[in-house]
């Protein structure tokens, strides 16, 4: 165990003997599963938890595997400025979107990683001849395999309707866009282990996740090779020149064990799965028992 006691409220994760104490100057929290739960807003603990925090002169940003308008209405209902983020201000406080594949601030895009164009065409050409639902991120800007009324609720609570097919994307002037992200939801469950070959198959990194308004229905989310929630956390690092040891990480999927394992506080959430509860340094309370607004009062007295 490490010399440090866990904060209260709060239980040691499988890491908690590395953890290197409370002082972080900087926290990335996930949204679904962690800053919300079912619903699209955060809760009203956690919503007070970020005034906090962010008083406290503690920089604040969301790592997801949304697409950067997946966070709006949680920077608007938190009264962050457009860039997504809050705290001690400034242009360095920045959003991980895509599941690490681009990273937003103030004023959009501070960089971004996109899949290479071989793969992300060979990709949705496939999806699209299997019948495989695939959406496709270029930025703001959405592309789909298809239509189908099941995905529906993806783009009413996240993206926003699709701009277009994905032979839209691959055809005239979407050639020139980058592919930053595709996610499968997986609705035929079965084909799950075949779509996670072909994306491997192409080079690519992939990470399985969820999502809470689809429920027992796998996601995949495909990124180029190296890029994940974690790396984007360690670039954003070198260009800010905050030490890792100084950020703290909160999440609850098996995407957020590379962001918890670069920061230097890694906390899952109660609910996460063990693997996620044992790549952390503390676990905290679930969504359901607003965990994450436990997180951001002990970040605002200075127990993290």
């Amino acid at each position: 165990m490490s010399a440090h006691g866990v904060p209260e409220g709060m239980a040691a994760g499988g890491r908690a003997a590395a953890w290197a104490g409370p002082g972080a100057l900087a926290a990335f929290f996930d949204v679904d599963g962690t800053t919300t739960e079912h619903e699209p807003a955060a809760s009203p603990a956690v919503a007070a938890g970020f005034a906090r925090a962010a008083a406290a002169g503690v920089r604040l940003g969301f790592a997801t595997g949304r697409p950067p308008q997946g966070v709006a209405h949680l920077r608007e209902q938190l009264g962050w400025p457009g860039g997504g983020a809050g705290g001690a201000g400034g242009a360095d406080v920045v959003d991980v979107v895509h599941n690490g594949a681009a990273v937003v601030g103030r004023d959009g895009a501070v960089a971004s990683w996109p899949l290479p164009r071989p793969a992300a065409e060979a990709l949705a050409r496939w999806c699209a001849a299997e019948g495989v639902y695939a959406e496709l991120y270029c930025g703001r800007r959405l592309f789909v395999t298809d239509r189908r009324e099941a995905a529906r609720v993806s783009w009413d609570e996240v993206s926003g309707p699709p701009d277009g097919d994905s032979t839209d994307l691959l055809a005239g002037a979407g050639r020139a866009l980058e592919v930053e992200k595709v996610t499968v939801n997986c609705f035929e469950v079965e084909r799950t282990a075949e779509a996670v070959a072909v994306f491997e198959g192409l080079g690519l990194h992939v990470e399985r996740s969820s999502a809470p308004f689809f429920p027992g229905v796998p996601v995949l989310n495909a990124t180029a090779p190296g890029v994940t929630k974690g790396a984007a956390l360690r670039w954003w690092s070198r260009r800010t020149g905050v030490p890792l040891a100084r950020v703290l990480a909160l999440g609850d999927g098996l995407n957020d064990l590379s962001m918890l394992d670069a920061a230097g506080t890694g906390v899952a959430m109660g609910q996460a799965p063990e693997r996620v509860r044992a790549g952390a340094h503390l676990v905290t309370r679930s969504v359901e028992h607003d965990g994450a607004a436990l997180v951001l009062e002990h970040l605002a007295s200075g127990a993290l």
